[in-house]
């Protein structure tokens, strides 16, 4: 696939972040990640497009880019608790446990404190219980978390 440049008013950071989307939401990471790419380096550089770009590189098994990635998107977005999630998720790939608690840890405080993202809050308790029952064997609490994730999302599982 050949990218158009972003020159002028034809392509702004902001459309070519939408051409990324389309094949993110099919989950064609490798065709969304140029346009994401294209968009994070735009002079008028659209910040969800590192979200999205730190996802694709994720899905691609590029966890230590996706990590850049998120760390990069929290610079520019502090509020955003998905970003804070994908690095838990990356700690866990990496058995680096503690950090992945804390990144979940985080990933809770600002999408509770978003106040509409049930959703987040509770994907997070349930990566949360993950990290519990590998690095401490405490099934009590990894299942306590669970319930609580489900009474805020019922159809995670």
């Amino acid at each position: 696939m050949r990218l158009r440049r972003i020159t002028g008013d034809t392509w702004t950071a902001q459309r070519a972040f939408l051409m990324g989307l389309t094949y993110h939401v099919e989950q064609r990471y490798g065709k969304a990640l140029p346009w994401f790419e294209q968009a994070c380096a735009a002079p008028d550089a659209y910040p969800p497009a590192e979200h999205f770009r730190a996802w694709a590189l994720y899905w691609l098994g590029r966890p230590d880019e996706a990590a850049s990635a998120f760390q990069r998107h929290l610079q520019l977005t502090p509020e955003e608790g998905d970003s804070a999630f994908g690095l838990g998720l990356v700690a866990i790939e990496g058995a680096q446990w503690d950090a992945a608690e804390a990144h979940f840890n985080a990933a809770i405080a600002l999408q509770e404190a978003a106040g509409d993202r049930a959703d987040g809050v509770a994907k997070a308790k349930a990566r949360l219980a993950e990290v519990i029952e590998q690095r401490d064997g405490n099934l009590e609490r990894a299942e306590s978390l669970l319930g609580e994730s489900l009474q805020l999302d019922p159809t995670l599982h």
